[in-house]
């Protein structure tokens, strides 16, 4: 199984796989009746059955990459909203220290 992608892989992958997104929705999925031929699950089953194995083994690589960042961008998220309810209100309070509080200076 390949490695992890690069930043640098994962920029071109993003660029390709939006490119590829925009195809299916466009020429794949809906039929000239406004039908819907296949949905997405099934047209990249389908494409990537006909890969071979080792290609399919760095599709898999990619789509664990796209869940594992969603999946930081979600905590992330979580931690910021938390911190942010958590000190919310605290930028009016005054405060309670000054410079004279301080044991040590570093000049």
């Amino acid at each position: 199984m390949p490695g992890n992608p690069s930043s640098a892989d994962s920029y071109a992958c993003f660029g390709r796989c939006e490119k590829m997104c925009e195809f299916l929705r466009r020429s794949i999925i809906g039929s000239e009746d406004g039908g819907i031929i296949m949905t997405l699950t099934e047209a990249i089953i389908k494409d990537v059955q006909a890969l071979s194995e080792s290609k399919q083994a760095e599709v898999l690589d990619f789509v664990q990459y796209l869940r594992l960042k969603a999946e930081k961008k979600e905590i992330k998220d979580w931690a910021d909203f938390s911190l942010s309810a958590a000190l919310r209100g605290m930028e009016e309070e005054a405060n309670p220290y000054s410079l004279n509080d301080i044991k040590e200076s570093f000049s």
